[in-house]
């Protein structure tokens, strides 16, 4: 299906096209399908129950290609430049979230000869 430029496909409709090829084909799950538009851009996972937003699938898409340009800069001396084909398919879970902090007590911070530390009042 080819869709009109700046046209998406909402969850209900990707979903319906999962579960019509799931239907076609004898012994398929939809579990086992993924769904891509015209441009190669991911629009379900296998397994997937939900679509990734806008910003998620950036995000993907800027992992995978800094994965693939790694793995290329390590091919490329090997190969040669240009000798080979890297493909990643990077499956992110961003149902799960990592937050780290660190306080300082101002009282026992040490600083060095050319740095000075400005304490604002909170408001």
């Amino acid at each position: 299906m080819k869709l009109r430029p700046g046209a998406k496909l909402d969850e209900s409709q990707v979903n319906g096209i999962t579960h019509l090829v799931a239907s076609a084909v004898q012994g398929l799950s939809k579990e086992n399908i993924s769904i891509i538009d015209t441009y190669g851009n991911l629009l379900a996972t296998p397994g997937q129950d939900h679509f990734l937003t806008d910003s998620q699938l950036k995000y993907q898409r800027s992992v995978e290609s800094e994965l693939v340009s790694k793995v290329k800069k390590i091919l490329d001396p090997l190969l040669g430049p240009n000798k080979s084909t890297v493909q990643v398919s990077a499956q992110i879970d961003f149902d799960t979230t990592e937050t780290s902090s660190e306080m300082y007590d101002p009282e026992k911070l040490q600083l060095g000869r050319n740095e000075a530390l400005i304490i604002l009042p909170k408001g």
